[in-house]
């Protein structure tokens, strides 16, 4: 079960990875990185940001000509549109195929969940033999979505208990709700299968976002109290969460990774989750101060040429302030750098997950806006991040030397 870059998201990273290291002075087979030529697999560890299909939620209901092989990303699903034939859905990609594609490597799940579910009555439906069932792929990206950096989820929101990932509805009747396969617990799971690492593997790292997004619903809850209490609770957060992503760089330089590229937290105060709120103004204060302390923490590796920080906070920044800037420099056209592409709703929400072209707030809003959902970003500039990360990548002399 391949889940690799979609063929029509596959030109335009490739087109827009070669246009940039041309701009930058490189480029072309005879000036590749020796790091590029010699990267021979991709693994990944990360949240929906990152995850590449762990989740296929098209077998949960009745319908079961909705039915698709694979899991889904959590970004928008532009088609595929071939002169003579019929416009065919893609999969869309996130930020980790294209960085893998930019290395002439693909990305599969390391799992998928089918999904199953209830009827208004509570009877279960679903696809018969799928629904509910955890599938083992062995694939090398090992990013689930819902994924903390540490904490593993136990019960989810209706309190009904996660036991890898899946929370028990009824007698043998399963459904992802979220994964409770933290990044600690994605990286165990590689060592154990495969010991270690090796230095024609680049290993791609991010997450945070779901821990952070777990203290803003406490404290929306009015967990910490006053506006003061908040801030010293924000403060111990973003210390707990630069240890704990510090510590998994730690653990895979130790499990012998030579070559890390690290993506750090993109502002949650930008994104429609937060913008205008009450908590937009914290929600960038904490997202600048975690990057800014995992960055200090990793400075070591990063002087030693064995892990890169890709900014993608920044990057996220530049289109929100100049859409117009933005769009000239990655040859892209968003239009809409504030709502949501998508309204394929589920019971907590508008969720990218699920978002296809029936499901879109407005004609090619998969392709010309930035956020797909509240938190999410459409294809569009998930291939801008992945390519500028894997330009950023292969720009760094002797990286994984």
């Amino acid at each position: 079960m391949n889940s690799s870059l979609p063929r029509a998201s596959r030109p335009f990273a490739v087109l827009l990875l070669t246009s940039l290291l041309a701009a930058c002075g490189g480029g072309g087979d005879a000036n590749t990185p020796a790091d590029t030529r010699n990267i021979k697999e991709v693994v990944s560890f990360g949240d929906s940001l990152s995850d590449v299909g762990t989740y296929n939620p098209t077998t949960a209901d009745a319908d079961l000509t909705n039915d698709q092989a694979l899991g889904l990303r959590f970004t928008t699903k532009p088609l595929k549109k071939e002169a003579g034939k019929p416009d065919q859905p893609t999969p869309g990609a996130v930020w980790v195929d294209v960085v893998a594609s930019a290395y002439g490597l693909n990305m599969t799940a390391n799992r998928q969940v089918s999904f199953s579910g209830l009827d208004a009555l509570g009877k279960p439906v679903g696809t018969p033999g799928v629904m509910g069932v955890v599938y083992s792929l062995g694939g090398n990206a090992y990013a689930e979505g819902g994924a903390r950096i540490e904490a593993e989820l136990t019960v989810n929101a209706q309190g009904q208990k996660i036991v890898d990932g899946v929370v028990t509805v009824a007698p043998g009747v399963t459904y992802q709700s979220a994964t409770a396969l933290s990044i600690k617990s994605q990286i165990a799971k590689y060592k154990a299968a495969r010991t270690s690492f090796n230095s024609n593997q680049l290993v791609l790292l991010q997450g945070g976002p779901n821990d952070f997004l777990a203290f803003f619903a406490a404290a929306k809850a009015g967990a910490y109290g006053d506006l003061a209490g908040i801030q010293a609770a924000a403060n111990t957060e973003v210390a707990k969460n630069t240890k704990a992503i510090t510590d998994r760089v730690s653990e895979l330089l130790g499990a012998g990774a030579t070559h890390i590229l690290y993506s750090n937290m993109p502002d949650l105060g930008v994104t429609p989750q937060f913008k205008g709120t009450a908590f937009a103004a914290l929600a960038t204060g904490v997202s600048k101060a975690y990057n800014d302390a995992v960055k200090n923490a990793l400075a070591k590796p990063v002087a030693d040429k064995k892990l890169v920080i890709f900014d993608a906070a920044s990057l996220v920044k530049a289109a929100v302030d100049n859409p117009q800037a933005f769009n000239q420099t990655y040859k892209v056209n968003l239009v809409n750098v504030d709502q949501l592409a998508c309204n394929s709703l589920t019971p907590s929400g508008v969720s990218a997950l699920v978002c296809n072209a029936k499901t879109l707030t407005a004609a090619d809003a998969d392709t010309q806006y930035l956020f797909a959902d509240s938190v999410h970003p459409t294809v569009t500039a998930h291939t801008v991040w992945g390519t500028v990360a894997a330009m950023t990548a292969m720009q760094v002399e002797g990286f994984g030397k």
